[in-house]
């Protein structure tokens, strides 16, 4: 209870600190999680725990009982004119009864994206520490989606620490929280939380792959890079790292890989997951460059390459056009290797190529 207690005031004092900064700049512009405007730049949270502020919200840090649980606390707030506030006070009210109160969810989801208010932040990470025991109390459930959405650099940092310090056991819960950070990993934006999280995260979390595979899924240049540098540590967070690999969809990645593959020992875990990441895409462009690696392959590499290119056409109709157009153009190593090609494409296509 004494290390919930410290973690609740220092991130009581982060956000204080994070609002204090923020007044001084513009106001945020409106984004949602569902429009594919651009969001404008905002200060990172810092993911530290190190304060001796009081938290800026009254409501009691400890975390609850069974018997504290039963109602979430209501706080009546100094601005209650504010209609803002008054959307909180009746979405607390409805969480404490079980329901949700959808008018003023929009009304607070707009507020909070034009003004990070430290005041409502700090209030919804103390009842964060309430755990989702039952039908009723839902309040992790709903908060976790609730800050997904509004999509302002504070809630997605909230948001990854509750996944990295908070208590979250109830499987619908977990559910929503894992469905949450997937939709926070599709904004490129939020990449430098989402990587930074990782490095923080404890190799046991169980957010931790959902984490990784949704920068992998969204991967660019320098996410890519990332996600190589983690392999190379060697720590035991990097299988996971390996296994995202085949998450990576971004065609233009494809000259990035075959650089990877070229430049490594060929069977440096780098350059397998790489190998790899180009059938998992199966489409044209990768399959062509998993083609051109085929080439330099020796018989024994046969069961290996069998199973890329199996990965591959199971994954899109590209896969095959690529093997159409370039099989034959290519000069192998091993015959072997190539009559493996072709095994794969006639299995699966119908068609053997002459």
């Amino acid at each position: 209870m004494k290390h919930k207690l410290i973690i609740g005031i220092a991130i009581g004092a982060t956000l204080s600190l994070c609002y204090m900064l923020m007044s001084c700049s513009n106001k945020y512009s409106k984004t949602r999680m569902d429009d594919t405007s651009s969001r404008p730049s905002q200060t990172v949270v810092k993911q530290t725990v190190n304060a001796t502020e009081t938290p800026i919200a009254s409501i009691d840090a400890k975390v609850p009982t069974d018997a504290d649980s039963q109602k979430i606390p209501i706080q009546t707030l100094s601005t209650v004119g504010n209609d803002a506030y008054r959307a909180w006070s009746d979405i607390k009210l409805a969480l404490s009864n079980g329901g949700v109160d959808v008018t003023q969810e929009k009304k607070l989801i707009t507020y909070l994206r034009e003004s990070d208010d430290a005041l409502i932040f700090e209030e919804i990470w103390q009842l964060l520490q309430v755990p989702d025991y039952d039908l009723i109390s839902r309040n992790q459930e709903y908060l976790l989606s609730l800050l997904a959405v509004i999509n302002t650099q504070t809630s997605i940092n909230l948001f990854l620490l509750a996944l990295q310090h908070v208590d979250i056991r109830d499987s619908n819960t977990i559910y929503v929280a894992d469905k949450s950070l997937k939709k926070i990993a599709a904004y490129p934006e939020n990449f430098p939380l989402l990587e930074q999280t990782f490095s923080l995260m404890h190799s046991d979390n169980r957010f931790l792959l959902g984490l990784v595979n949704g920068i992998a899924r969204n991967a660019g240049t320098e996410q890519l890079a990332f996600l190589v540098t983690q392999i190379d540590a060697k720590s035991k967070k990097s299988p996971l790292v390996i296994a995202s690999m085949s998450k990576l969809t971004d065609e233009r990645l494809v000259p990035e890989l075959e650089n990877i593959i070229n430049s490594r020992q060929p069977k440096d875990e780098v350059t397998i997951s790489s190998v790899r990441a180009l059938a998992s895409m199966g489409q044209y462009e990768g399959t062509v460059a998993l083609i051109n690696w085929s080439t330099q392959q020796q018989e024994e590499q046969k069961d290996f390459v069998f199973e890329l290119f199996q990965t591959a056409v199971q994954r899109s109709p590209s896969a095959y056009r690529a093997i159409e157009k370039q099989l034959n153009k290519q000069e192998f190593v091993s015959r072997e290797i190539k009559e493996i090609i072709e095994e794969v494409y006639s299995k699966n296509n119908q068609v053997i190529i002459r």
